[in-house]
């Protein structure tokens, strides 16, 4: 008996055997939001049983769980599977591909740039993404800079799906429906880098600088320290050796309420010191120190 034709975009791809969908769209997205869900919700609740870690990296530590897992599980079942199209029941995994298929029928097709993009993302960026879950939650040095390189590798990716799929004609969804809710909103993320500064306090009671990177990409990103050497406030009142060499009077003192520096109503003396960061020309850092 002859095979069913397929339902992608172009026509005569060929896709000898395929077998079409046993679930509808509602069974495939459903369950997999749900999950996502789910997953989301545990780590904000597990990550909230520490006071230590903030708002912000429980959020962070929940858009990892799901987007390293969606790398590992969904991808990496792409990647690994040439011919999931020809699955004959209902694997929840080769009905996901066969519905995405029909916003970008490369994946069906099995597109070298395509499998190339989703096999280095589950392979790498997924157990990255969840190492930085470790990282946040265990205060790693290295933590800002996993985060900012996963953020960086994932704008790379998302830049070789797009211009291939611009090069080859971009062709390749069932209908406008597919193209926008499949191919651009699964896949398009605001990505925007910029620099800011905070003061953080260490183990030791010690203030310095932070100069910090975000990248939004579903998610921030902070990026980078600070030589202590350089930067530190001392316990002792000592100014900053920027503060020194720049002679600063006493006008130039002021109070400061970083986001990570008590405030000064909360501990009279503190203040702050502004000092250009060496790596940073021409940025804005404020130390905050005792009198």
């Amino acid at each position: 008996m002859a095979n069913p034709a397929h339902p992608y975009v172009p026509r005569d791809l060929h896709l000898p055997g395929y077998v079409p969908c046993f679930l509808s769209q509602s069974e495939i997205v459903t369950p997999f939001l749900g999950t996502s869900i789910l997953v989301v919700v545990l780590i904000w609740f597990i990550s909230g049983s520490s006071a230590k870690i903030s708002k912000l990296d429980r959020l962070l530590m929940c858009w990892w769980a799901f987007t390293g897992l969606t790398h590992i599980i969904l991808e990496g079942y792409f990647a690994f599977s040439p011919e999931f199209f020809k699955e004959k029941t209902s694997f929840f995994l080769a009905e996901v591909w066969k519905e995405y298929s029909k916003g970008d029928s490369r994946y069906a097709g099995r597109d070298s740039a395509v499998v190339t993009v989703e096999a280095v993302t589950a392979v790498i960026e997924g157990p990255a993404c969840l190492l930085a879950i470790y990282a946040i939650a265990r205060k790693k040095a290295y933590s800002y800079t996993l985060q900012l390189a996963i953020c960086l590798g994932q704008l790379y990716g998302c830049l070789i799906y797009f211009i291939t799929a611009f090069l080859e004609g971009d062709n390749f969804s069932t209908s406008p429906f597919y193209y926008w809710v499949y191919y651009i909103g699964a896949n398009c993320c605001p990505k925007v880098v910029h620099n800011k500064t905070e003061v953080v306090i260490d183990d030791e009671g010690v203030e310095h600088v932070k100069v910090v990177s975000i990248l939004r990409n579903g998610c921030n990103c902070k990026s980078s320290s600070v030589r202590k050497d350089t930067v530190n406030a001392t316990r002792n009142g000592q100014k900053t050796r920027e503060a020194a060499a720049a002679g600063d009077s006493s006008d130039r003192l002021h109070h400061c309420r970083p986001r990570n520096c008590v405030s000064p109503a909360a501990r009279p003396g503190v203040q702050s010191v502004p000092a250009s960061h060496p790596a940073s020309p021409g940025l804005l850092n404020y130390c905050c120190h005792r009198n």
